[in-house]
């Protein structure tokens, strides 16, 4: 019996060290902690707007104080520059999710000047409030404009959960007789399968063409719609904020080209109780 004793004190002791040098329990995939986030996270981003103000989100420990002071565009031309608005934060699973508004300038001011010159960047350069700086990998934003015409004029925009998922929709509706040849979508290799899910009035973006034209009469509507799901990867997005404007194609009636604007708003932003997914995921 004594000697029993004795073993199963030392098999208790063996199962102490091992807890205590790996640990025990059942291992989790679970984000880090809180207090192990040295450096901030910069959520990603698939943005093309003409709007100059942009926002970027992102995430750090609940004890993080710095502040951005400053952001500069690698190998932006010399007429741009930026200028920071705020830097705020919120309280958000245990982390703070900061969100930086900024502005894009150009000096000479000119209307025309990101359509003749698009801006596109996938990085910037932070600089803190103590006068630390950062690379911040952003994802993919661009800055562009272009001309639109008048046949065809946008309404309004929403969602809808069916079967498939989130179908989103966007709707126009047309002033006079027009033909639709297509869409021009920004990073259409990074949307993937959003594109070919893409209908317009339920015809399916691949049999619209200049050859096969939808048609549409004066004061008839469009609904452009697109399946927001396929940019989500094991239930989180793939990116922190997707803001796509894009162009409807359509021929006037004396063949002329022209373009409506189609405002794709897939994932607004990255919201407090995503925070712990998407640090996860990356």
């Amino acid at each position: 019996m004594k000697r029993i004793f004795v073993t199963l004190a030392g098999l208790c002791l063996i199962l102490a060290a091992v807890c205590m040098m790996g640990g025990c329990g059942e291992k989790t995939d679970a984000p880090a902690a809180a207090e192990d986030l040295k450096e901030p996270v910069f959520v990603k981003n698939l943005i093309s707007a003409e709007d100059m103000d942009v926002d970027i989100s992102y995430i750090s420990d609940k004890s993080w104080n710095k502040k951005v002071k400053r952001i500069e565009i690698p190998g932006a031309p010399k007429e741009v520059s930026s200028i920071v608005y705020e830097d705020v934060s919120e309280k958000a699973s245990g982390y703070l999710l900061h969100t930086v508004s900024w502005g894009v300038a150009v000096e000479p001011y000119s209307e025309t000047y990101f359509e003749e010159h698009p801006l596109e960047f996938s990085e910037l350069k932070i600089l803190w409030d103590d006068g630390a700086e950062t690379m911040a990998d952003v994802g993919h934003i661009a800055i562009r404009s272009f001309s639109v015409g008048k046949d065809l004029e946008y309404t309004r925009g929403g969602a809808r959960r069916e079967a498939q998922g989130m179908v989103c929709h966007e709707d126009l509706i047309a002033k006079k007789p027009v033909r639709i040849v297509g869409v021009e979508l920004p990073y259409e290799a990074q949307l993937g399968r959003l594109t070919d899910s893409m209908t317009i009035n339920c015809v399916p973006l691949s049999k619209i063409s200049r050859e096969q034209p939808l048609e549409l009469s004066e004061d008839e509507e469009c609904a452009v719609e697109y399946l927001e799901d396929v940019l989500w990867e094991n239930n989180q997005p793939r990116y922190g904020r997707t803001f796509l404007e894009s162009q409807l194609i359509y021929l006037d009636q004396k063949g002329k080209k022209h373009s409506a604007m189609l405002h794709l708003s897939i994932t607004p932003g990255l919201m407090p109780e995503d925070v712990e997914g998407y640090l996860s995921a990356q």
